[in-house]
């Protein structure tokens, strides 16, 4: 990064004629570009229907078959429930069924007075579950049964309609950016340096690399909320840009620094079983950023001295006193008028 600002720093600067070209036609192209991708996002996010995954089902005393679209389900008699057992013997949330990644199920007892059973077989705690297994939950017997093949045949043969490609945004947004870039150069005169050209120059070339990588790799589709993600950093970074040019590779790097954290957390959100050893650190690290919020809090409220209190009292002070004899005038002018009989206001 640094070799790329001091790269950046040796470009010419921008004729301040061009500067004013630039920022003209900024007026118009940016709220165009901004709709343009805000739109084809939202569009694609619209249009394409997210059905949930059946991955098993669960057969109730009268019959019918309830999908099991979680890996991790929670059967009780609750309204917060994934799968509703309307049956007084049924507590509240009775016990929770999770799935493998291997394709296995277990049932867990959540403590539920009317106990667990599997097989006519108490549950201590928790049990596998295989397909055709009794689960009986406070007296009430249900059966997992297997998605039937021909489910699974029509889910892989019938069309689907996928996201739309991300290159079109992915365009649009690297001319928002370049645009952006460029007028901010342009406005900023010849003391800006290349410093805002590279930090822009960054986050597009990360913005292709993170969308290139998850696409050929991975076999990614959709990238609407990634789309507007970038967006929403250009942004960031153009506001950093205009006020405060020196903190602009700072608020780059909270940008990275946060794509990171995010890929992280999804690669651990994969496992079931790391995210139930990590859950308590995790836990433990949320608890010290809110902490840590909270002390900088104090301090800010600390560095407030009486002094600063006085002031503002003595401003709030000076406009009601203001506010009073607005008053006051308003109430002399009318009994101005009633007395003169002007019925047109002017005295």
């Amino acid at each position: 990064m640094d070799i790329l600002l001091t790269a950046a720093g040796q470009l010419p600067a921008l004729p301040a004629e061009h500067g004013t070209w630039l920022t003209t036609a900024a007026r118009f192209l940016f709220p165009a570009l901004a709709l343009l991708i805000l739109t084809g996002a939202v569009r694609s996010l619209l249009t394409v229907p997210h059905e949930p995954e059946t991955w098993a089902y669960l057969t109730l005393p009268n019959g019918a078959a309830v999908p099991l679209t979680h890996w991790e389900n929670i059967l009780g008699r609750g309204k917060a429930v994934d799968v509703r057992l309307t049956y007084p013997t049924v507590s509240r949330r009775h016990a929770a069924l999770i799935r493998s990644p291997a394709g296995g199920w277990t049932v867990y007892d959540l403590g539920a007075l009317g106990g667990v059973r599997v097989n006519q077989r108490p549950v201590a705690g928790s049990a596998p579950l295989a397909y055709g297994d009794v689960l009986e939950l406070g007296g009430v017997e249900t059966v997992l049964l297997p998605v039937p093949p021909e489910e699974r045949q029509r889910r892989r043969t019938e069309p689907r309609i996928r996201p739309a490609p991300p290159w079109r945004g992915l365009f649009l947004l690297t001319l928002f950016q370049a645009l952006a870039a460029l007028q901010l150069t342009a406005s900023e005169g010849p003391g800006a340096g290349g410093s805002i050209l590279a930090v822009f120059a960054c986050l597009a070339a990360v913005m292709w690399a993170y969308v290139l990588v998850l696409r050929l790799l991975f076999r990614r589709v959709g990238f609407e909320m990634e789309t507007i993600a970038f967006f929403l950093s250009t942004l960031s970074l153009g506001i950093t840009a205009s006020s405060h040019t020196s903190a602009l590779p700072k608020q780059l790097a909270a940008v990275l620094l946060g794509l990171a954290l995010f890929q992280i957390l999804e690669i651990i959100l994969r496992d079931l079983e790391r995210v139930k050893k990590l859950r308590w650190l995790m836990a433990a690290a949320a608890m010290g950023l809110i902490a840590k919020d909270y002390t900088k809090k104090l301090e800010i409220l600390d560095a407030i001295t009486k002094e600063d209190l006085r002031s503002v009292k003595r401003l709030l002070q000076r406009k009601i006193i203001r506010c009073e004899l607005a008053r006051q005038v308003d109430n002399l002018y009318i009994s101005v008028l009633a007395k003169s009989g002007d019925e047109s206001g002017e005295v």
